[in-house]
């Protein structure tokens, strides 16, 4: 397909693929519900929704007929070495904010309990540190894009090893107390 579509660059093409799949999908959701919204869940770092997996990411936050809000899935400790949750955060606020489409971070319940091994110095931080969650929603809460937050996964509540189940429930207990605030 490649070969044959006028691209004189393997990236343009696939980005230019990928744009408008989600363009499609926008219209076709738009055409069927004028008032359902249509987001997408991307990986949490911006650079490789960009050089992994040819996602424009800023585009469909600040252009319209790509997405009413963005689910970013930023399932990063705070002391991530190559990540940290709010350095990442930011730049989503900053990307999400300019072009007026809600934030609605994705967190990360399953790693609760578990060593993060590409976490760098901050690998056991979910095992040894606590109230992460509720930590996380906070500070995105602060976001002047804030659109609201997603935990994933449903298993990883409940369904979650035995090992982990109290830390679990500990975590959601925290979250389940901001939520109320």
């Amino acid at each position: 397909e490649f070969a044959g579509s006028g691209y004189s660059s393997l990236s343009e093409f696939r980005f230019d693929n990928c744009d408008r799949l989600v363009q499609a999908l926008y219209e076709a959701v738009k055409g069927a519900n004028p008032t359902a919204l249509f987001s997408v869940s991307c990986q949490g770092s911006i650079e490789n929704n960009y050089d992994k997996m040819y996602a424009d990411v800023e585009k469909w936050c600040t252009q319209s007929g790509y997405i009413d809000y963005i689910v970013p899935q930023i399932y990063y400790g705070f002391q991530n070495s190559t990540q940290p949750y709010e350095q990442c955060l930011s730049r989503w606020e900053e990307m999400t904010s300019r072009g007026g489409i809600p934030l609605v971070t994705g967190l990360s319940v399953y790693k609760i309990g578990t060593e993060d091994a590409w976490a760098g110095a901050g690998k056991s931080e979910w095992i040894t540190d606590s109230a992460i969650l509720s930590r996380q929603l906070l500070s995105a809460r602060e976001c002047t894009s804030y659109g609201g937050a997603v935990l994933y996964s449903y298993r990883s509540i409940f369904s979650c090893d035995s090992a982990v189940e109290e830390q679990v429930w500990d975590e959601i207990a925290e979250y389940t107390a901001v939520l109320a605030e």
